[in-house]
């Protein structure tokens, strides 16, 4: 079910590894970039992606006091098309959330990139027929914090059938933490057309558990075929 609104120190290692599952996500990503406030009550994650993808659409979708997820539309010479989380991570226990049904799906009836369902807030305001904006939460961990755009079915930025998803951050244990998708448009058997679109989701807990990230620092990391060891003091 989704729920649907109006604009209104320590030093850890991660593991940065992928899991490449068609294509190549080095041709459409440039970074994540991942920075809590300084007392780890806000969050703000976003992927940027090369400036091959020139992707129109720019908006941000402010979630009650929370904050917001947002879009960037490619500027040429200016910025790149990104998608990206601003939001408190108090919105995992937000009283008006606990009722809503969680899902395992996208829009698009795709399985969500983490392994249980979370709740979907959807935006009501769309830039283009078939255009659908959510952030997802997670209600029952209270740990992850989500943001998926759909685009336009007509829309081509990204080829047909396309699907990569990217770990980009996993802690000590080997779980994940930092997770991307882009996926194309897919013509189905009935003549229906599922959007394409992207994806990002963040364990804001693991990313900052016990302060272990200086948090003055702005831990920006690339898509990267070999696995290795990113050191965070």
């Amino acid at each position: 079910m989704f729920l649907t609104l109006g604009r209104s120190t320590s030093t850890i290692l991660f593991l940065l590894s992928s899991l490449f599952l068609t294509g190549c996500l080095d041709n459409y990503i440039e970074k994540v970039v991942f920075e809590p406030s300084a007392d780890l009550t806000n969050i703000h994650f976003s992927l940027i992606f090369s400036d091959d993808v020139k992707i129109k659409y720019d908006k941000k979708f402010k979630i009650k006091d929370f904050g917001y997820v947002y879009l960037e539309k490619y500027r040429k010479n200016q910025n790149p098309f990104q998608i990206g989380v601003n939001l408190k991570t108090s919105i995992v226990n937000e009283q008006d959330y606990v009722n809503i049904q969680p899902t395992d799906k996208l829009p698009n009836n795709m399985s969500l990139p983490v392994a249980f369902p979370m709740i979907a807030i959807r935006s009501n305001e769309s830039l283009a027929p078939g255009f659908d904006f959510l952030a997802y939460i997670d209600v029952k961990y209270k740990s992850w914090i989500g943001v998926v755009a759909l685009f336009d079915p007509t829309d081509e930025s990204f080829p047909a059938d396309l699907m990569l998803s990217q770990i980009f951050l996993r802690d000590q244990a080997g779980n994940p933490a930092l997770v991307a998708q882009i996926f194309g448009p897919h013509q189905m058997a009935d003549g229906t057309k599922k959007q394409a679109g992207v994806a990002l989701f963040g364990n804001f807990r693991a990313l900052t558990k016990q302060g272990v990230i200086n948090t003055q620092q702005v831990v920006e990391l690339t898509a990267d075929e070999d696995p290795e060891y990113i050191e965070l003091k």
